[in-house]
């Protein structure tokens, strides 16, 4: 295998475009925190920076309420968020909404429930209605379960 195949031979060639993004991460990460101290009360965290491109901010709400907030505060946000360095240039605000990400949610950890008093009774009479041994004697565990979930 020739040394212009291998990854790092590959991350030194890409190595300044790599560096490009990851100022360019930095950027948005810093405008992140300037916006988040701009916005008027009640819009901080519904409210995140996408892009920058020296002219144009894009950014993102979580919902359609908080865009249609956002564009009634657009005039005075301008002016907040042109008062800092890195945003002088700013011309415009693009903004869209994208529900945020959801948080995992834990898991019910709740022992399974039995079968209710009407199903229980249901399937034992199912299970002695039954020729095969295995078959009715599992059919009266499962029903057996309504006495234990109680």
């Amino acid at each position: 295998m020739s040394d212009a195949r291998t990854p790092s031979c590959m991350l030194r060639a890409r190595g300044a475009r790599i560096a490009e993004l990851f100022q360019h991460c930095r950027l948005l990460e810093s405008l992140d925190e300037i916006l988040q101290q701009s916005l008027p009360d009640g819009l901080e965290g519904h409210c995140r920076v996408l892009n920058y491109d020296g002219r144009r901010l894009v950014l993102r709400t979580d919902s359609p309420a908080w865009n249609t907030l956002l564009r009634y505060h657009t005039p005075d946000l301008l002016t907040r968020l042109r008062r800092h360095a890195p945003l002088r240039g700013l011309a415009s605000l693009h903004i869209r909404t994208a529900p945020a990400t959801p948080e995992a949610k834990p898991r019910d950890t709740a022992p399974p429930r039995g079968l209710g008093p009407d199903t229980a009774a249901l399937v034992r009479s199912l299970a002695d209605t039954m020729n095969d041994e295995r078959l009715r004697l599992a059919l009266r565990r499962l029903a057996d379960r309504h006495t234990t979930a109680e």
